[in-house]
């Protein structure tokens, strides 16, 4: 008996320190640990320092490919603890229908290798009462695939990942989204459309979040 109760107290310590450490990643690289020690990891990834990035503490932008398209990937640390939270991809485009055709690419890769790495059920379409509900924590026992319409008119597809612990009814490892977003461009004095897909890990973002509060 007693080396049972043992054995279930060390299941039990495996299972939170692995639901405590685990992080979303981003090309493989866990959105975790030192903005520095992150980027040179993206670097390994092939990509390089964008030369025309204003200099800021807690963000890098860097130049590469992302999925076989030429991107901007922005990386954003807290700026008190200097860890990584959040991963964002833009892939551009001059082209509506182009940006469209990247965006329903891009989105049926992701559901499928979320859903099958992590479970995620994936449904096509719900309701935009639903969504907001899903968004504003009140439905936080469903992990799923849902879409919502901008102010454009695009759609926003969001996928909510489960930690892969016995504790994932109320306890997220992160957030995707990918949509297009249309821009306007006072430089080139043209509408552009990019890709935009953004990675966000829950743990790190909430401790970002109550560094911001403690500000305020």
């Amino acid at each position: 008996m007693k080396k049972c109760i043992l054995l279930l107290m060390v299941s039990l310590f495996t299972l939170t320190s692995f639901s405590q450490t685990e992080h979303m990643k981003f090309m493989g690289i866990p959105i975790d640990g030192p903005l520095k020690k992150f980027c040179s990891q993206l670097k390994k990834k092939g990509f390089d320092r964008d030369p025309y990035e204003t200099r800021h503490k807690d963000s890098r932008i860097y130049l590469g490919e992302f999925a076989g398209h030429n991107s901007k990937v922005f990386v954003y640390s807290d700026a008190k603890s200097n860890n990584v939270h959040t991963v964002i991809v833009n892939i551009p485009s001059y082209e509506e229908d182009v940006a469209l055709s990247i965006y329903n690419n891009l989105r049926q890769m992701l559901i499928e290798k979320y859903s099958e790495d992590y479970g995620v059920r994936a449904f096509e379409r719900t309701n935009e009462q639903l969504a907001d509900k899903i968004q504003e924590g009140e439905l936080n026992e469903l992990k799923w695939l849902f879409e919502k319409k901008d102010d454009d008119g695009y759609d926003v597809t969001y996928i909510v990942l489960p930690r892969p612990t016995p504790d994932n009814i109320s306890n997220e490892l992160g957030l995707i989204t990918i949509n297009v977003r249309k821009d306007y461009s006072f430089v080139y004095k043209r509408t552009e459309y990019n890709v935009v897909i953004s990675y966000t890990d829950e743990q790190n973002y909430n401790l970002h979040e109550g560094n911001v509060q403690d500000d305020l």
